[in-house]
């Protein structure tokens, strides 16, 4: 953002955790000023403290503070990310516009409290991104993506010899796989013998939108979200850190993503991404305003 403030050229940022998380973010300035952030009081994390409402949030009443991206509740002053936080939120935004990897059902009463926050810098709900890609008809597309790890495509080869039932769940454990060495425990492995398959690293957005999967244990990334969101699979949350509590809640509190819900979304999702949907418009709006927007 500085180099192009410098040379005097537009300059976009692109989002691509949740907007949610983005505007939890913006607020830790006051979690600073009232003392919630760094936790340094004699009790610490307790259930009382984790429970701590949020609601002097606009749009996220019914957050808690355990909800909140997890480096608020940091016991220690001096960690890293605090400062990294302080220098997001300073309110000095040296950008022409803002794009988001969501959709505007997706985070609707959020995004009108995102637009306050950035006011009168403009953002635009461009995603889910990965819909749009699908779309270009251009093979080399085929081979970007944003994952850097080398994909098991017999995770899909498995589920195609599996009924399209969607009784199928998906369980995002890359962290018990290191290598070909499986720490899971030995029972584990022979209870989900020929019933499951163990994979280091799969073409997840494949997995997803496989007709045999039914459900999905996962992190609560939120490329992992919003795939799974896109793809009408129910989620079963399990999150550890960054925004992945924050997800959980727009999932869970927020959306109430069952079956039903996850249906309903996927449908919204694909007409947010569709020629003529709302994000290539929003795409097309941002292009033609910053190409003619003065520099900030």
């Amino acid at each position: 953002m500085d180099a192009a403030q410098e040379l005097g050229v537009p300059c976009v940022g692109l989002w691509t955790a949740s907007t949610v998380s983005l505007v939890c973010y913006t607020h830790f300035p006051r979690l600073f000023e009232e003392g919630l952030t760094p936790v340094t009081s004699a009790g610490g994390l307790t259930k009382a403290c984790l429970d701590t409402a949020m609601d002097w949030m606009p749009g996220m009443e019914d957050l808690r503070f355990r909800d909140l991206p997890s480096y608020a509740r940091t016991t220690d002053p001096n960690g890293g990310m605090l400062d990294v936080i302080r220098n997001l939120t300073s309110g000095d935004f040296k950008i022409s516009a803002l794009a988001l990897n969501t959709f505007e059902s997706l985070e609707r009463d959020i995004s009108d409290t995102m637009s306050s926050i950035l006011d009168p810098i403009p953002f635009y709900n461009i995603g889910p991104l990965h819909l749009l890609v699908d779309q270009i008809e251009d093979d080399r597309l085929k081979h970007i993506d944003s994952n850097l790890l080398v994909e098991q495509s017999e995770c899909v080869k498995w589920l195609d010899s599996k009924e399209p039932d969607r009784n199928l769940r998906e369980l995002r454990i890359p962290d018990l796989i290191e290598g070909k060495a499986v720490i899971l425990p030995p029972e584990f492995v022979a209870e989900v013998e020929g019933r499951g398959l163990l994979a280091s690293w799969c073409p997840q957005e494949e997995v997803l939108k496989h007709p045999s999967v039914g459900g999905f244990l996962s992190h609560m990334g939120w490329n992992s979200t919003i795939e799974s969101v896109s793809a009408g699979v129910p989620m079963l949350c399990l999150p550890n850190f960054a925004d992945q509590q924050t997800n959980t809640w727009l999932a869970c509190t927020n959306l109430g993503i069952g079956r039903p819900k996850a249906i309903e979304l996927k449908k919204k999702a694909k007409e947010a991404s569709d020629h003529g949907g709302s994000s290539p418009r929003n795409l097309d709006n941002l292009l033609t305003a910053v190409l003619g927007s003065p520099i900030v």
